[in-house]
């Protein structure tokens, strides 16, 4: 430890604002007004309960107390001031808040702060409900003697990167949104992450019998070493990259711009709470980089590997050993095009993802991604989700009679009782440009009759894709193939299986789908 660092036991908070980056892509200029007001809500109460502000990034508060106590009471004041705050807001632009507290050791250098207990406070905020608090026991335990505080466990929990697990609790503060907001996922088929992890639980004790056996997974192996992930989102303009074919075909004489380093490090935050919420009792670790000296030295290191390919390459291992050796290294750049080339049909962002490492000598080189919705933060996600899952595709559906589904299997180990996903097809050799086209406005019409504020960013996003793909022509990349554009997903319970047979029942899907013949079938 340097002379200069000095070391003590501290009470961490972090605040963050939910839905920010949805917001920005909406309205920057706005939200940037509500970030300046949650820093005035914010700034006074700190203040008053001996806080102090480390740091800010993004649209996330980094603070230190004495107490843990301290902490609380001020977590506690700044949901309740924010109540009033919101009663004179549109409903898309209120101010919600997820805080997180920890009491751990922390040393102080350079005027920053570093240590294990911000490292926990960190992980412990993106686990709060929005407008609630969540703590470590550690808080818990140092507030227990204060009875006023109404204090609620929610289990242990394993956060990334720290090797205990800790017991978290929920400190009510009658502000929490009720319907659990899931951040990205904005359609109502959208599952709460962790009531589809303990279904998915209770699916594989009561159908799969000794289905571990079926996928021929080892308890031992499985324990032996987590799973680990490198992404590093940045938004760097390399313009030799950019002249090449692939962008050149992509981007038609457009020009870009690059994402600020405020919308970057939000994205980032972003991603990075989803893919934590998304697998936090799975044996896979995510580090996606926002400290400057990190991202620095992979925007220069990166690039040189995009050139040239991984192999060969010193800056690969360089990197591979730097972040603890991660089993895959995801570069994703992403770029906004330039508002005055828009138009309503076009993408406001394209991200490229290259995958230049990987322990298991997989490899991927994503083309240009265009994202004609509002959230770059959400794409990527689900992006990464499919590909982290490694969905994989079992069947094709065969024959549809009103509820029941026929499926054609070309994977033999399924089993009656399991749960698969389906996806819509569109065969645009034949009459899937129809098809597609009807399913599209059909979703469209039902989202709008909801009458729900929150649908009119799922209604815009797919009018826009509506008009991109279901114009007056079929577009040049589309004829002859078959796509599945963001399809409509439902869900099939295996009844019976014969042979390479499946019988299944529909087992949930929004109003709007329609089940098909050549619909995909797969599983997580």
């Amino acid at each position: 430890m340097s002379s200069q660092d000095k070391r003590k036991l501290a009470a961490i908070m972090f605040a963050d604002v939910v839905g920010y980056s949805r917001m920005m892509a909406i309205n920057e200029e706005r939200t940037l007004e509500l970030l300046k007001d949650f820093e005035n809500i914010c700034s006074p109460i700190i203040s008053d309960n001996q806080g102090e502000v480390v740091k800010k990034v993004g649209d996330e508060l980094f603070c230190e107390f004495s107490s843990a106590k301290q902490a609380v009471d001020c977590a506690l004041s700044i949901q309740e001031a924010i109540q009033p705050y919101n009663d004179s807001r549109p409903k898309d632009f209120k101010l919600q808040v997820r805080i997180g507290i920890h009491v751990g050791d922390i040393v102080l250098r350079d005027g920053d702060v570093f240590g294990d207990g911000v490292n926990v406070a960190s992980r412990i905020q993106p686990f709060a409900i929005p407008g609630g608090i969540c703590v470590s026991n550690a808080v818990r335990d140092a507030i227990s003697s204060h009875p006023k505080y109404d204090v609620q466990s929610e289990g242990k929990h394993e956060l990334k990167n720290i090797i205990e697990n800790h017991t978290l609790y929920s400190i009510k503060t009658g502000f929490e949104d009720k319907t659990i907001i899931n951040k990205y996922k904005k359609t109502n088929k959208t599952v709460p992450v962790l009531l589809g992890i303990v279904a998915v639980f209770i699916a594989m004790i009561l159908f799969f019998g000794d289905s571990l056996n079926v996928w021929n997974v080892e308890k031992s192996v499985v324990e032996e070493q987590p799973e680990k992930y490198l992404i590093h989102l940045t938004s760097v303009y390399d313009e030799d990259v950019i002249k090449g074919t692939m962008y050149q075909r992509f981007l038609k004489g457009r020009e870009l711009d690059t994402l600020g380093i405020h919308l970057l490090d939000t994205i980032r935050s972003n991603i990075k709470t989803e893919l934590l919420s998304e697998y936090y009792i799975s044996k896979k670790e995510f580090h996606v980089p926002t400290a400057r000296e990190e991202i620095e030295y992979l925007n220069n290191n990166v690039l040189n590997i995009e050139h040239f390919g991984k192999d060969n390459v010193p800056e690969a291992d360089s990197i591979y050993n730097r972040f603890n050796q991660p089993s895959n290294i995801y570069y994703i750049n992403i770029f906004k095009f330039k508002q005055e080339e828009l138009n309503d049909v076009e993408s406001k962002y394209f991200y490229t993802m290259f995958l230049f490492y990987c322990s298991s000598n997989c490899q991927l080189r994503s083309d240009p991604v265009g994202i004609t919705g509002l959230d770059i933060d959400e794409a990527i996600f689900l992006r990464l989700r499919d590909i982290i899952s490694k969905r994989k595709h079992i069947g094709r559906v065969l024959k549809v009679n009103e509820d029941i589904v026929t499926i054609k299997l070309s994977e033999l180990n399924i089993k009656s009782g399991m749960v698969l996903d389906a996806a819509s097809v569109y065969d645009f050799s034949l009459d899937g440009f129809e098809i597609g086209k009807s399913d599209f406005n059909n979703a469209i019409k039902y989202y709008e009759e909801q009458k729900d504020t929150n649908n009119k960013f799922i209604v815009d996003a797919l009018k826009k894709k509506t008009n991109w793909m279901f114009g007056d022509s079929i577009q040049p990349d589309f004829v002859g193939k078959t796509i599945s554009p963001d399809p409509f997903y439902y869900k099939l319970r295996i009844i019976e299986v014969v042979d390479s047979l499946a019988i299944s029942k529909i087992h949930s899907k929004e109003e709007f789908i329609k089940v098909r013949k050549g619909d995909q079938v797969f599983i997580l």
